[in-house]
């Protein structure tokens, strides 16, 4: 089974993101009180469906220019829920 804390923590970054607050591995290992380790895994993990860039200018990460997470008119329930069946389909193979 998924880990559902941890799945609840991406749902929470993403929105974050999209919110365009100002998040940095440091900024949300303290939020989540959880290491700056963890966030750049959990950041590498996010990256490979979400287009996340880290702007140096802002010091922050972003969505790459023009994506939105409104966009796909999802709401926090129904990200969470396609990440979870994700994260079960991954574990069921092909």
């Amino acid at each position: 089974m998924p880990d559902l804390k941890r799945l609840e923590r991406f749902v929470e970054m993403l929105s974050m993101i999209d919110r365009g607050e100002a998040v940095t591995a440091k900024s949300l290992a303290a939020h989540f009180d959880i290491t700056e380790r963890t966030i750049y895994r959990d950041i590498g993990v996010l990256a490979i469906d979400f287009p996340i860039d880290f702007d140096y200018e802002k010091n922050s990460y972003c969505f790459s220019e023009g994506y939105s997470l409104k966009k796909i008119d999802l709401s926090s329930d129904e990200l969470r829920a396609m990440l979870v069946s994700k994260a079960l389909f991954t574990r069921l193979g092909g």
